[in-house]
C-alpha cells in the first residue's frame, strides 16, 4: 500500500508506597516519575486486547484516555507485526478510564475494531471532538483498489456515527494515485483538517462536520503543496483559522535528504505569502538529514513540531524546531537531545505555559528499545524539574517498546502510548511476534504555593469551617486474591490541604458479614501520598469474592472531616 506514515529507521520506576501502619511515611514522587495512581505503576499493558499497533492518542474532558492505530495479522514473508506495508490491518481503538482501566462503556470492553474499504486499513490519528465524538483517521483502499484518505468517527461509546460519510466512514481519493491522512485536527466551525500525502507531495484537506470535503478550503478542499517529495506528519491550527502543517520536505524519497519542511495556509487554505517562500518553509536540524513527525500549536499561535535529527557523534536525536506566530517563519529556537544509542521524537505536545514535552523512542546503550519523553522550556532547553529533562520508560517483560504518541491531561498528567513486542518479537517492528499496546503516565509538576496575605487582626477570627476536597485514585477496578496478598492494593490520594489520613479495606465473609481485611493510619498531614494496603492474610482466606470497599477518612487540622470511598472487585 505504500508508505503510509514515516517512521524513524535508527538503528524508574516509582517504588511509590509506603508501608500500612507503623510504617514508614510514603515519599512523595516528583514530576516526570510514573503515576502510581495509573494502574498501581504508572504503566498499562494490554496484551489481552490482541495485537494492537497504537498510533495516536486523544485525552477526553473527563480524563478517559483514547488510543487510536490498527489490528495486525502479519504476512508470512515478512512477519511484520506492525503491518507497515504488508499484512492485515483494521482500525482499532481503545479508551481507557483516567485510572487505566479498560473503559467498558465503549465499545466491546473498550475496543473497537473497524475494517476500512476493501482491504487493509491503519488509523494513524484520533481526535475527540467537543461533542464527544471520536474521529480516527489514516489509510485505506477504495473499491478500485487506490489508496485513498480514509476517516471514521464514532459516538461517545464507539459506534459509528451514520451522520458522517457513509455510515460513519469517508473515504477520499485525492488525484488517482496514492493519499494517506497522518494528522487530525479540529477546524473552525467544527470542520475537520488533515494532513498527510497525495501523490509523492504534502497534503492539507478540510472535511465538514459531515465527512464531505470543505469547498471553501483550497481547491475543493484540498492543497497539495511543497517540494518535489513531502509529508505532512503533523497539524498546527491557529486561533485564525489559518494552519501550519509540518514533516518530510525532500527532493526525493530517499531519507538521506530529508529536512524539516512547514507550509502554512491560510483559513480559505492559500499558501501564506509572508511565511517561508510561498508558504513554505524548511530546516536542516542537525549535522544530516532530518524530519519532522508531529506538529503541535503553541498558545502564543505559533508553532512546535518534533523528530529526528543527527547530532555531531552521529547519532539520532529527539529534534524539536519551534516556530513563532504570525508572520514570523525563522524558528524561534532548535533542541536536540540524545539518549543511549539514539532518540527519534514521534510525537509532541504544547502545554499552556509555552513548555514542550516530546515522546518517542530511544535505543539504550544495553539494546533493543524503550519509550523516551523530553520536557522543554519555553527557550528550548531540557527542563530540570521534570526527570532531569529527559526521561526513559523501560518495560521488563518488553525488551522492544517504542512511544509513538503522547497527550497531556487535564491536571498535568503526560499519558505516553506506544508498541510493545509480545512474543519474542524484536525490532522496529516486532518481527517475527505481535505488536501490543503499551501505555504510560507521569506525574505533573506539583500545584504552585499560593501566596497567602497576612491575616489581618480581628478580635474574634472565624473558624475553619470549610473541609477539605480530595480524591482517591490509583485502585485498579480489578484484583486476584493471589496479587493482593503478595503485591497489596495500590492507593494515591491528592488533597486540597494537609490532612492525616485514615483508611479501612472491607469486603464480605462467606456468611455475608463484612470484615475490616486492613485498617492504616497515617498520622503525619499531608497533601499527596501514595501507597500500598497489605490484608491480613487470615482475613483474606475467609473472603469471598465480590466487591471490596476502600474507605478514606480526612481531617484536616481544623478537624474538618470528609470521608471517600472507591471499590474494586476481588475475583
Amino acid at each position: 500500500m505504500g508508505s503510509w506514515k514515516r517512521w524513524a529507521t535508527a538503528g524508574m520506576v516509582v517504588a511509590a508506597l509506603a508501608g500500612v501502619a507503623g510504617g514508614p511515611p510514603a515519599a512523595l514522587a516528583g514530576a516526570g516519575d510514573l503515576d502510581p495512581a495509573f494502574s498501581g505503576d504508572g504503566r498499562v499493558s494490554l496484551p489481552g486486547a490482541g495485537p494492537f499497533v497504537p498510533r495516536a492518542l486523544a485525552i477526553q474532558p473527563d480524563g478517559r484516555i483514547v488510543a487510536a492505530g490498527s489490528s495486525c495479522q502479519p504476512a508470512a514473508a515478512s512477519g511484520d507485526a506492525t503491518c507497515l506495508t504488508d499484512g492485515d490491518a483494521s482500525f482499532r481503538l481503545a479508551r481507557l478510564t483516567p485510572d487505566g482501566g479498560v473503559d467498558p462503556e465503549f465499545g466491546d470492553n473498550g475496543l473497537v475494531t473497524t475494517p476500512i474499504g476493501s482491504g487493509r486499513s491503519q488509523a494513524l490519528d484520533v481526535l475527540v471532538e467537543p461533542s464527544g465524538a471520536i474521529v480516527a483517521g489514516g489509510a485505506a483502499r477504495d473499491a478500485q483498489g487506490q489508496d485513498v484518505l480514509a476517516l471514521a468517527r464514532y459516538d461517545a461509546r464507539g459506534a459509528l456515527d451514520p451522520t458522517f460519510g457513509i455510515g460513519g466512514i469517508v473515504l477520499q481519493p485525492v488525484g488517482t494515485g496514492f493519499a494517506a491522512i497522518a494528522d487530525i485536527a479540529a477546524g473552525p466551525g467544527g470542520t475537520i483538517l488533515v494532513t498527510g500525502q497525495a501523490g509523492q507531495r504534502m497534503l492539507v484537506a478540510r472535511f465538514t462536520a459531515t465527512g464531505a470535503l470543505d469547498a471553501g478550503f483550497g481547491t475543493g478542499g484540498t492543497v497539495v503543496a511543497g517540494p518535489a517529495y513531502g509529508y505532512g506528519l503533523g497539524l498546527a491550527p491557529a486561533p485564525d483559522g489559518s494552519v501550519v502543517a509540518a514533516g518530510i520536505a525532500g527532493d526525493t524519497p530517499d531519507p538521506a535528504g530529508y529536512r524539516f519542511g512547514e507550509l502554512r495556509l491560510t483559513a480559505a487554505g492559500l499558501p501564506d505569502g509572508t511565511f517561508g517562500i510561498g508558504g513554505f518553509a524548511e530546516q536542516h536540524a542537525g549535522t544530516s538529514a532530518s524530519y519532522a513527525n508531529a506538529a503541535a500549536a503553541t498558545p502564543d499561535g505559533g508553532w512546535v513540531a518534533a523528530g529526528a535529527g543527527t547530532v555531531p557523534d552521529g547519532r539520532q536525536a529527539f529534534t524539536i524546531v519551534r516556530g513563532g506566530p504570525g508572520d514570523a517563519p525563522i524558528p524561534a529556537w532548535t533542541a536536540q537531545a540524545a539518549s543511549g544509542a539514539g532518540a527519534v521524537a514521534t510525537d509532541v505536545a504544547a502545554l499552556p505555559d509555552g513548555r514542550v514535552v516530546a515522546a518517542g523512542q530511544v535505543t539504550p546503550n544495553a539494546g533493543g528499545l524503550a519509550f523516551g519523553v523530553a520536557r522543554l522550556t519555553p527557550g528550548g532547553a531540557l527542563d530540570p524539574t521534570f526527570g532531569g529533562g529527559f526521561t526513559t520508560i523501560g518495560w521488563e517483560r518488553f525488551p522492544f517498546a517504542r512511544s509513538t504518541a503522547v497527550a497531556v491531561q487535564p491536571n498535568g498528567d503526560v499519558v505516553t502510548a506506544g508498541i510493545g513486542c509480545d512474543g519474542g518479537g524484536t525490532g522496529m517492528r516486532c518481527t517475527g511476534g505481535t505488536a501490543i499496546l503499551l501505555l504510560a503516565r507521569q506525574l505533573p509538576d506539583p500545584p504552585a504555593p499560593v501566596a497567602t496575605p497576612a491575616p489581618t487582626p480581628t478580635p474574634t477570627p472565624a473558624a475553619d469551617v470549610t473541609k477539605p476536597r480530595a480524591t482517591v485514585r490509583g485502585v485498579p477496578p480489578q484484583v486476584t486474591r493471589s496479587t493482593l496478598a503478595r503485591r497489596g492494593l495500590p492507593v494515591a490520594v491528592r488533597a486540597s490541604e494537609k490532612v492525616r489520613l485514615e483508611l479501612w479495606l472491607s469486603g464480605t465473609r462467606r456468611g455475608g458479614k463484612r470484615v475490616v481485611l486492613a485498617h492504616v493510619r497515617l498520622r503525619t498531614p499531608r497533601r499527596t501520598v501514595a501507597f500500598r494496603v497489605h490484608p491480613g492474610r487470615r482475613a483474606l482466606r475467609r473472603v469471598r469474592p465480590g466487591r471490596l470497599r476502600v474507605q478514606v477518612r480526612l481531617t484536616d487540622r481544623a478537624g474538618n472531616a470528609i470521608t471517600l470511598r472507591k471499590h474494586t472487585t476481588l475475583r
